[in-house]
């Protein structure tokens, strides 16, 4: 079964009151980062305060707590570089796998010490998303800083190297680049040099534009918005004939350009969705009523747990930042059935979307839009 199917299991089950632990939890060990990316949300942020990040022991707790809890899969992500606190990080690794869940790192890729890519490979971790937004160290080094090009292909050779001498396919390595306007027209270089370094998946990824002059710049003119859909269909016949998998299917005009206020989208696929179920209650094709679970605007609540360097907890970081639940004083379970989570699962099912939607991330929005899509045929 794959993770749609998973999900949609999981939603269905929760629609008949059977409540589960969250599909996914999405670890952030640190908001510290080695680059100063120009793409990255927390650029010019205020100095992020090291001593209130949950502790290596509590991070390894709450991994155990998770397996225990039936949680099926950890992603270790950003806020920052995930690998700027090493040990800690290669710590949560070890205790998923131990679990048997599946897990995921999302990375910049410059911080990997051939340790742990060995390790990786050994305990059979499943996916390392490294974000490579250039196919050549001119873009990428203006994009994310001076040899950071170099040292993530490096890295990569030592993945496929430590994975042909132990004879492993795992993991994975992925490619997410952010789409801006010093790589539009890059989408087929960033293939081919992907299919020459055995990497099967790339996942393009719109800007969420930080709120400065500098990264300001990245956001596509409208030639270059126009430039870019030609660019996307000649990446996805390249992508066909290298069998490479991506999501240029997938990428939504709307999402692309309204990369500051994703609101505005979600609550246009929300209408779209109740037109369509309206029209065929009026035609007769849908006997029975308007299941409201089945075209809501997000999943996430019941699906995903994230937990911010801080300890504060959400289906999201900014529905993190509003509910003040802190896993430094709550158990896993406590927090995931608590009033305040269960009272925004009621929110969100009435059409309740809160503002801090409009910073959601596109690709998240694709996701619920086919979670919803499969719910819908069940």
């Amino acid at each position: 079964m794959n993770k749609l199917e998973k999900q949609t299991e999981i939603l269905l089950d929760w629609q008949k009151g059977i409540k589960h632990a969250p599909f996914s939890l999405h670890l952030f060990p640190t908001n510290k980062c080695n680059l100063k990316c120009m793409t990255c949300s927390l650029r010019g942020k205020e100095p992020y305060e090291a001593d209130k990040e949950v502790s290596k022991a509590q991070y390894v707790k709450l991994t155990n707590e998770a397996g225990k809890y039936g949680v099926q899969r950890i992603v270790i992500t950003g806020g920052g570089e995930p690998l700027a606190r090493y040990d800690t990080t290669k710590a949560i690794t070890k205790v998923t796998k131990k679990h048997n869940m599946e897990g995921t790192l999302i990375t910049n890729g410059t911080l990997f010490k051939e340790d742990l890519i060995k390790q990786l490979v050994e305990i059979g971790w499943d996916y390392v998303q490294i974000s490579l937004d250039g196919p050549d160290s001119k873009t990428q080094d203006f994009l994310r800083g001076k040899g950071t090009f170099r040292t993530i292909m490096k890295n990569i050779k030592l993945f496929n190297h430590w994975k042909s001498k132990l004879s492993k396919n795992l993991p994975e390595v992925e490619l997410i680049p952010v789409v801006n306007s010093k790589n539009f027209d890059k989408l087929s270089e960033l293939l081919i040099l992907a299919n020459k370094n055995n990497i099967r998946h790339v996942t393009f990824q719109s800007l969420r534009v930080p709120d400065n002059k500098e990264s300001r710049k990245l956001i596509l003119s409208k030639t270059q918005y126009k430039l870019f859909w030609t660019h996307v269909k000649k990446a996805k016949e390249l992508a066909f004939q290298l069998e490479i998998i991506t999501n240029l299917e997938n990428l939504d005009k709307k999402i692309m350009e309204e990369t500051s206020n994703l609101t505005a989208v979600i609550n246009h696929d929300i209408k779209e969705q109740s037109k369509q179920k309206q029209d065929k209650l009026n035609k007769g094709l849908n006997k029975g009523h308007v299941d409201t679970f089945k075209n809501i605007a997000c999943y996430q609540p019941w699906i995903e747990m994230i937990i911010k360097p801080d300890g504060l907890t959400g289906p999201c970081p900014p529905v993190a930042d509003n509910l003040h639940l802190n896993i430094k004083n709550n158990t896993l379970a406590e927090i995931w059935t608590s009033k305040q989570m269960e009272e925004f699962r009621k929110g969100i099912i009435t059409g309740n979307i809160p503002e801090c939607c409009e910073r959601c991330c596109g690709n998240l929005i694709l996701e619920n839009r086919e979670i919803r899509k499969n719910v819908q045929t069940k």
